[in-house]
């Protein structure tokens, strides 16, 4: 998770290295570091390795925090992006494919539920669909998952429709 949201920002990232203003980034990545490091010894204590993993989610939280509020203060005439922009398209976008993982993960760690309950899975798989197509994907996205599907699925399926028993096709 902590990746997940790190790599949110890495074009931003990529670019402020690119144009060698990386020395602006830097407090964000020690602060991080201090963050993760700390909190994720202080929750090891308590929660064991997923205190850790908390910890680790915790410093990148931080690390965008910062990013946001002081280096892209820093780096605007080099790299005039809005930051409300970044945060609404490039940021709460992506995140709302996550929402139904956030809603069902605490039903399968209940005491009562199987981790592995086939109508459960389901409802997951077809609500993180819905909102990715509804949500998350623009419609570049949209329109490039359409041909990927029919260029993977519907037209080995059409080729096996028009080929005889013998592998002639009709």
């Amino acid at each position: 998770a902590a990746n997940i949201i790190r790599n949110l920002c890495a074009p931003y990232a990529t670019v402020i290295v690119a144009t060698d203003r990386q020395a602006a980034a830097i407090a964000a990545a020690v602060s991080e570091a201090v963050v993760n490091l700390g909190s994720s010894i202080y929750l090891a204590g308590r929660f064991g390795a997923i205190g850790v993993a908390i910890g680790t989610v915790i410093g990148a939280f931080v690390s965008i925090a910062l990013h946001f509020g002081v280096t892209m203060r820093f780096t605007h005439r080099t790299l005039a992006i809005s930051r409300l922009r970044l945060f609404a398209k490039g940021m709460l976008r992506p995140a709302i494919i996550a929402v139904p993982s956030l809603v069902i993960l605490p039903l399968c760690w209940a005491p009562h539920q199987s981790a592995w309950n086939a109508p459960l899975m389901l409802a997951w798989a077809v609500s993180a669909v819905l909102f990715a197509w509804c949500g998350g994907l623009t419609i570049t996205d949209k329109t490039d998952a359409i041909r990927i599907f029919r260029n993977r699925f519907l037209e080995p399926l059409r080729l096996l429709a028009t080929t005889n028993p013998a592998g002639r096709t009709i």
